[in-house]
């Protein structure tokens, strides 16, 4: 009656299975970080170029050192400063078309048409009695009401 599941791998074995597959995911993982750290190097050597040894510098060389690695500065900020308006800027308007679409969804639903009566013929006698001048306002209010 009661079948015993037969397990395909042995406790022993699964936990062997599972320490590997965590050695390799954080050999993954080291790896990905060191070509990410490789990919930052390259930037930053980009960006501000190999590092200048300030030994034996006169002054002057050492005072247009610092004013290039100020303009490469005040250039990377000013990027920075334009990168983040436009990121503002666009998610301004991505939550502004949410909004739009979320009106466009909620608002403005059909209402259901209420049944109105013909009113042809009410606003013939109408005419009709202002025509005659036998036109009691107040008594047709009420009877339209």
């Amino acid at each position: 009656m009661g079948k015993k599941h037969k397990h395909f791998l042995s406790r022993e074995r699964h936990k062997k299975l599972k320490m590997m597959i965590h050695q390799l995911l954080e050999e993954k993982g080291q790896k990905e970080q060191e070509l990410k750290n490789a990919e930052r190097r390259k930037i930053v050597l980009e960006r501000i170029g190999k590092p200048v040894s300030m030994d034996g510098m006169d002054e002057d060389t050492l005072r247009e050192l610092i004013a290039k690695y100020h303009e490469q500065y005040y250039v990377g900020e000013s990027k920075k400063l334009d990168l983040e308006f436009e990121f503002r800027k666009s998610d301004l308007m991505i939550h502004e078309l949410y909004g739009q679409v979320n009106d466009l969804r909620g608002k403005f639903v059909k209402p259901s048409l209420k049944k109105v009566p013909q009113y042809e013929k009410t606003m013939a006698k109408f005419q009709a009695q202002a025509k005659t001048g036998d036109f009691n306002f107040k008594a047709q209010l009420k009877h339209v009401l």
